[in-house]
């Protein structure tokens, strides 16, 4: 039986298919294990799986389609099928890769909104505060004003002038002495009844 040593047939293999050939299907290679890798790890956990659920399937099909071209002895179309299901692959990672940024986003935007709602309400409770302080500050002022207001408004007590005195009335005329009245009238003397007439 001949052996043929390993770089013997390597040599003979490159000689058939060529460098370009050669470097193709070592490409072709390339692309199957990257899908390979890159499905094993869309496919670990259940979240990338959902999001990346059509990459991975195509990504499949795609491989599945290298597989039987490869055996079919169709090693061009095998390669670009190969590298078509890498490329898949890629674009179920990105999707992965974005809709977890879009999470992120999500999440800093909502903590950006609950700050900002903070932050409008400490600002009106810093309002509140300082208006409940104006209002504290003149109650005080005015019960400070109403208290010393009384001493300030009473004059100091002063002598108060003596009552004045009430107008003499002038001296009355003296009285005149009543008129005195006349003595009454002695009553005229009866005539005398003539002689012969009958009383």
């Amino acid at each position: 039986m001949l052996v043929i040593p390993r770089t013997a047939a390597f040599l003979a293999l490159v000689a058939w298919v060529g460098p370009a050939g050669l470097a193709r299907a070592e490409t072709a290679v390339d692309h199957r294990a990257a899908a390979e890798a890159e499905l094993a790890k869309l496919e670990a956990s259940p979240e990338p799986r959902a999001l990346a659920k059509d990459s991975i399937r195509r990504s499949r099909h795609a491989l599945d389609r290298a597989k039987r071209a490869r055996s079919a002895g169709d090693h061009r179309h095998a390669a670009e099928l190969e590298a078509l299901a890498d490329e898949l692959a890629q674009t179920g990672k990105d999707l992965v890769i974005t809709a977890k940024a879009e999470q992120a986003l999500a999440e800093l935007e909502t903590r950006q909104r609950d700050l900002e709602a903070r932050t409008v309400r400490a600002r009106a409770l810093v309002e509140q505060t300082v208006a409940r302080r104006g209002r504290a500050a003149e109650q005080l002022a005015r019960i400070q004003a109403e208290r010393s207001g009384p001493a300030a408004a009473s004059p100091p007590a002063t002598a108060k002038p003596a009552p004045a005195a009430p107008p003499k009335a002038a001296p009355a005329a003296p009285a005149k002495p009543a008129p005195a009245k006349p003595a009454p009238a002695k009553p005229a003397p009866a005539p005398s009844a003539a002689p012969g007439a009958k009383p």
